[in-house]
């Protein structure tokens, strides 16, 4: 059987198969745990989840292997609520976790982590009212945002590290990179430049793992939101070639 989805349906399918693995988290967490509260290795939820991500991640890989929208940035990314909400719930989500770091201050690094982190969120409401004028926003509010995740990876590696049980964070890890690279492209692409099919292909990967991260982890609300701001701000998916002299970018 043939399966041939639309572009602009990619972002509901990285949905459908992200709630499918929260699902199949929640079970795993539910009915998996012995009586020391470690996972059971050979538990049937923990195997169909990393079997439904490795498919996941063939078929999105898949799907998009000709992915190539041209046209002005204002094709790409027009004037949009959805995606300004969107950023604006990123913002919310990202300035909750700085501030609760800042409340904490467990050490020098999660100080750091607060403080770019609250950078970061006003740098995301800036990415906001761009969206929703249509404009082009400066690279360095991206820029910001890619380098909080990149500071918010190595505070929580410290700790991720030091866990046996690959489920408690493996998940988040991977959302985390996928935002950091996503922030990535999106400030490449504000520079006029970047791979737009690069920054799609880990804003719905990233959206993917960030439905896994939000099943059974310290930091739903944060994965949430951060999901929410990469599924609503992948831009115009069905685009075809630009119009007769139209600037690519």
């Amino acid at each position: 059987m043939k399966i041939d989805l639309k572009y602009n349906q990619l972002p509901l399918f990285a949905l459908l198969c992200g709630g499918l693995g929260a699902l199949l988290r929640l079970w795993l967490y539910g009915t998996g745990l012995d009586e020391e509260g470690l996972l059971t290795a050979a538990h049937p939820a923990g195997i169909l989840v990393l079997i439904l991500t490795a498919l996941t991640i063939v078929a999105l890989l898949w799907f998009l292997r000709h992915f190539s929208p041209q046209g002005k940035y204002s094709r790409q990314f027009p004037a949009s609520v959805l995606g300004s909400m969107g950023s604006f719930a990123g913002a919310a989500g990202i300035l909750l976790a700085a501030l609760l770091e800042l409340i904490r201050r467990e050490s020098a690094l999660s100080v750091l982590t607060g403080l770019l982190g609250v950078a970061a969120a006003v740098a995301m409401v800036m990415t906001g009212l761009c969206r929703f004028k249509g404009m082009r926003p400066n690279f360095l509010f991206h820029t910001v945002i890619c380098l909080f995740f990149v500071v918010w990876l190595i505070s929580r590696y410290q700790s991720w590290s030091a866990d046996p049980q690959l489920h408690d964070y493996c998940f988040q890890l991977l959302a985390t990179v996928c935002a950091m690279l996503f922030g990535y492209h999106r400030a490449a692409l504000d520079l006029k430049s970047g791979n737009r099919r690069a920054m799609v292909t880990v804003g719905l990967l990233g959206t993917y793992f960030c439905c896994l991260s939000v099943a059974a982890s310290d930091a739903a609300l944060f994965y949430a939101a951060i999901g929410v701001w990469m599924v609503t701000n992948l831009g115009v998916l069905d685009i075809s070639a630009p119009a007769s002299g139209e600037d690519p970018q």
